[in-house]
């Protein structure tokens, strides 16, 4: 059993019914409608969509990349905000 495997009882899991019912759940959890939160672009389009249908502000910040070369390990990755 995967919550036992993981040290969670079954009390600490929650089910959903795919990616945006458990992302509307957690910002319902974490803001209220007229707080902000920081989204990465280039990001999964939902947070913003789900948010601003909730009356949670959306703020914006840029990825980076930052060195690295495809093939030579993994890029690094460094936030900027416009």
């Amino acid at each position: 059993m995967l919550a036992a495997d993981s040290g969670c009882s079954l009390q600490d899991v929650i089910l959903t019914s795919g990616c945006s019912q458990a992302i509307e759940l957690a910002l319902a959890v974490l803001a209220n409608p007229g707080q902000n939160i920081l989204v990465p672009r280039p990001g999964f389009s939902l947070y913003k969509t789900l948010a601003l249908s909730m009356g949670i502000e959306v703020k914006l910040y840029n990825l980076l990349v930052s060195g690295g070369r495809p093939g030579r390990g993994s890029p690094g990755i460094s936030a900027s905000q416009k």
